[in-house]
């Protein structure tokens, strides 16, 4: 896709690529790091400058406080960018514009007291612990790097530099201040590893010393307020409790607005700085006010603007709260959390929790001693560790696949989830060194498809389905692989539990589906696709892929059935099938297949659901729509409009209709029109829309050969080529009503500058996926992974 393509991270620096010499220049050198969020180095940068600090004055020395805090915070940041599918791959400007992105009101960001304060996007911790099982699976011994070991690794050295600021903190507020911030860090940590009794515990001291040396209306006792309620909300029996410190929270963003409101009036009264009793004063950071008299007028009215949106998102946020049930001190779930807890061996002492997650059974699972072959250093046959096959002289072929699929998903349930990620890096690798010989059984199913397009027996859109020779499209086929096996582990999450009598308790855990049978039609990656997804989430896989691309996708099973005879996995755990009349027999082998999903045509899926007992999950269309709001800016209206219908239009993904809000018909629209039409798409245009083009005066040339009137008929259909339907509506909730009524619930798009507008849309719309000014090219293949609103399980839930 046009608009998801990253630029190349730009070179370090000859100051970055320089080895620090000094703590000065180390710390020089961190700072920069953590402020470009190039965490990795700033973690290596912070332990270089402990490294000298500790050599000079001992690990327990006072010193050492300020760096042990930094390098925590680093670690902490570090693990945060590795649990992400991006991770640190992402560049400094996708950063910028994710931080522009996020500039709206959702964004809860407190900062503003000190320099060093970083915002905070509370929303986004929250809605990721409410709503995902991010559980990490736990790595053998000696690995390093990883999110889980970084997590654990910040705990400890924030705890150190807990333990020397307890022993200073007589000496001097600002210490104390250094200690609350340590706390708040400690929070940070616990939460992101789901440790929640600990992350009260923490954010509660740290959340007490800041109270005693802050004004109320600092902006950090805002944060803490609102971080303390956040985890109280996650925790069972603590609802008031989250309410309360929510309240907390909105009352101190209204004591800073009240400040800044009489600053810029000229109201404000600065207080003096008072002395304590060994006559030294609290500094800076203590005075609020002070560092608001600092404040020019426009930077006062701008962070009041801002508090105004924070204050209304806090709001909201009280307003959520208490329409939640309360729920009793110790639920069942709780307490049967709890068991599992102890079961597990996951709990520890207060003072050191080791970030292990409660639903994580990895650590009971029974591992498959090593094969013998592997012990003397040669590399594991399938054939070694799995016998999967028996002689079943009268069974067909097909029977013979799907049975081997059987054997096959059966023993992999035995084989740890660290030899499915390793799988999937074996797959990458294979399908680089056969990419030439893949490429070029590319070339031949184009130059076979290249001839039925010229005969009138192959669509033109089907064509461009079948090409994987374009670097972008290879590329992303490839790095897909990496990105899954990088997901957590979906297996094994407890995401329910419940004691229903006495020493009797119920889980419900996470588990692979079984054999799944993918039908596809034309395009050859989905069978490298399909292929990761299935071994990331400890499912066979059975894939038939259209005869257009039998000889590219061939070789791509090749390539994924050799990197597995490299594992324990066996070969057969994947496989491909190349003739209808074998779908046809497998469709019958419900014994066997635990699940069906096509992908394609509408046809394909109906088709398929009407021809089997086995369980399907499929979409049918893709119809896709585009609504352009009257807040619409038009430099972005234009960038996700053709983005959308043009990066791919015989995806299920691509834009099919574009709903035009009337209020934008002579200033939008138009130009909109002119970019579609500059790029040779032909516009099928509502009266409305064809009204406002003819009174244009900057219509393309092509305009006459490129619109014509739209027939009802078009709202339905599903183009796959550079077609577009227009309609014009007179408000959002008509655009809404339309899309609900004519699309195939799949993906659709508002583009628009107002945030109401925005969220109602996203509530309002019944469909898979729902993006604000964002092409709805963005739904495809491993930029995400779903296109069905069942996909919440299994290999689409990965």
């Amino acid at each position: 896709m046009s608009s998801a393509v990253n630029q190349e991270t730009p070179s370090t620096s000859t100051a970055e690529a320089t080895t620090p010499t000094t703590v000065e220049e180390a710390l020089e050198h961190a700072k920069r790091a953590f402020a470009l969020k190039k965490y990795e180095q700033a973690v290596d940068h912070y332990a270089t400058a402990l490294e000298m600090t500790t050599a000079k004055y001992g690990d327990n020395a006072p010193e050492a406080a300020d760096l042990y805090f930094s390098y925590g915070k680093a670690l902490l940041e570090n693990a945060i960018a590795q649990t992400s599918v991006l991770g640190k791959d992402q560049t400094e400007d996708a950063l910028e514009k994710e931080e522009e992105a996020s500039g709206s009101g959702a964004f809860l960001s407190f900062s503003g007291d000190a320099d060093e304060d970083v915002p905070v996007d509370l929303f986004g911790q929250a809605s990721k612990l409410e709503e995902e099982d991010d559980d990490d699976e736990e790595e053998e011994e000696g690995e390093e790097g990883e999110p889980e070991d970084d997590f654990n690794a910040a705990w400890e050295v924030l705890d150190l530099a807990r333990a020397l600021y307890e022993k200073q903190q007589d000496e001097d507020d600002e210490i104390k201040l250094k200690l609350a911030d340590t706390y708040i860090a400690l929070g940070d940590v616990s939460l992101e590893t789901e440790k929640f009794d600990q992350a009260i515990t923490d954010y509660s001291a740290g959340l007490e010393l800041k109270i005693e040396l802050l004004p109320q209306s600092s902006r950090q006792i805002a944060e803490a307020h609102y971080k303390l309620s956040m985890v109280l909300d996650l925790s069972a029996g603590r609802l008031s409790d989250s309410i309360t410190h929510a309240e907390n929270a909105l009352e101190s963003v209204e004591a800073r607005l009240a400040e800044l409101r009489n600053a810029v009036s000229g109201q404000l009264k600065v207080e003096e700085e008072k002395l304590d009793s060994k006559g030294k004063g609290k500094g800076l950071r203590i005075l609020g006010d002070d560092v608001i008299s600092k404040m020019t007028k426009s930077q006062m009215e701008a962070e009041v603007k801002e508090l105004q949106g924070l204050r209304e998102d806090l709001a909201l946020k009280v307003d959520e709260l208490k329409t939640i049930p309360n729920e009793p001190q110790e639920s069942a779930p709780t307490l049967a959390a709890k068991a599992l807890d102890q079961e597990l061996g996951a709990a520890s002492s207060a003072a050191a929790p080791a970030p292990q997650a409660v639903n994580d059974l990895t650590s009971i699972v029974k591992k498959k001693k090593k094969p013998v072959a592997e012990a003397n250093g040669s590399e594991p046959s399938s054939n070694t560790v799995f016998m999967l096959t028996q002689d079943h002289p009268n069974e067909s072929a097909a029977t013979g696949i799907a049975r081997a699929a059987k054997e096959a998903f059966t023993a992999s349930q035995l084989v740890p989830s660290s030899e499915r990620v390793n799988a999937l890096r074996e797959i990458r690798k294979e399908l680089e060194n056969a990419k030439d010989k893949i490429l070029e059984a590319n070339k031949r199913d184009l130059e076979a498809a290249q001839k039925e397009v010229d005969a009138g027996q192959m669509s033109p859109s089907l064509l461009k389905r079948l090409d994987i020779s374009k670097p972008d499209k290879w590329n992303s086929m490839v790095e897909g692989v990496t990105q899954v096996a990088d997901l957590m582990d979906p297996t094994g999450i407890v995401s329910y539990a419940s004691e229903i009598d006495e020493n009797l308790e119920l889980y419900r855990v996470s588990c692979p589906i079984g054999v799944l049978l993918v039908i596809f039609e034309a395009r050859p990656e989905v069978v490298v696709n399909i292929a990761a997804l299935a071994v990331k989430s400890g499912n066979a896989a059975i894939l038939k892929g259209g005869k257009e691309s039998n000889q590219t996708a061939q070789l791509l099973s090749k390539a994924i059935q050799t990197a597995l005879s490299k594992t324990s996995l066996p070969s057969s755990y994947i496989q491909t099938i190349q003739t209808r009349a074998e779908v046809a027999a497998l469709l019958e082998l419900d014994q066997y297949i635990d699940l069906v999903i096509p992908r394609g045509s509408n046809s394909l899926v109906k088709s398929i659901q009407s021809s089997t007992r086995i369980p399907v999950m499929g979409h049918a269309d893709g119809l896709c729509a585009v609504y352009l709001d009257e807040s619409a800016d038009v430099k972005k209206a234009v960038r996700v409009v053709l983005d959308s219908k043009t990066d791919y239009p015989a995806a299920c993904n691509s834009a099919e209709t574009l709903i035009i809000h009337t209020e934008i018909l002579h200033t939008v629209w138009p130009e909109v029109a002119k970019a579609l039409v500059e790029a040779d798409v032909r516009l099928l245009c509502d009266p409305a829309t064809l009204s406002a083009l003819s009174h244009s005066t900057s219509s393309p040339s092509k305009l006459g050969t490129h619109l014509c009137p739209s027939t009802p008929a078009d709202y339905t259909t599903e183009h796959l080529s550079l077609k577009l339907s227009i309609i014009t509506v007179p408000s959002l909730d008509a655009a809404i009503h339309h899309i609900n009524t004519h699309s195939s619930h799949h993906t659709d798009c508002i583009v628009t500058e107002d945030e109401k507008a925005a969220a109602k849309f996203c509530r309002g719309v019944d469909s898979a996926g729902t993006f604000v000014n964002a092409s709805t090219r963005f739904a495809d293949g491993f930029s995400y992974k779903d296109t069905t609103k069942k996909a919440d399980r299994g290999m689409d839930g990965t």
